[in-house]
């Protein structure tokens, strides 16, 4: 179950990061000029505070759904079994939750991060001015 569900994490995230900037009507990302770029850069970059939130949002959820259940199991051992029940089930419920807000918030804040990177490193080709090389080709 857990090599399924990270097989299913990692393929989202590739599925996700996948030629992006065919939206931009482009079939390569070295046709992208610098306004589309630039547009780019801002949606990764709200990507990527969409990945941070929902990661920010289930780590204390995992926690607080833990804590909630290990005190249910404690109330089940001091043979208060109804309420302990009721407490660990939801705690495990938040527990869950916040699993996944997490499983899901991270592939999309790598995917954004990797975005971003990608981005500014094709930026740079309008940053910097070069003269291109001439090429002298003698056949023989």
């Amino acid at each position: 179950m857990k090599k399924l569900l990270i097989s299913l994490i990692v393929l989202s995230s590739i599925i996700s990061n996948a030629q992006w900037y065919n939206e931009y009507g482009v079939t390569n990302m070295n046709e992208l000029n610098e306004q589309q770029l630039n547009l780019a850069l801002k949606q990764s970059q709200k990507t990527i505070n969409i990945g941070v939130a929902l990661t920010a949002i289930g780590v204390p959820l995992i926690i607080i759904g833990g804590v909630m259940y290990l005190s249910g199991l404690n109330e089940i051992i001091d043979q208060n079994i109804e309420g302990g029940l009721n407490k660990s089930a939801t705690g495990s419920l938040i527990m869950c939750g916040g699993g996944l807000s997490a499983s899901i918030g991270i592939p999309i804040w790598i995917v954004g991060a990797n975005r971003k990177n990608i981005i500014l490193v094709h930026l740079e080709k309008f940053k910097t001015s070069y003269i291109p090389s001439l090429g002298i080709r003698i056949n023989f």
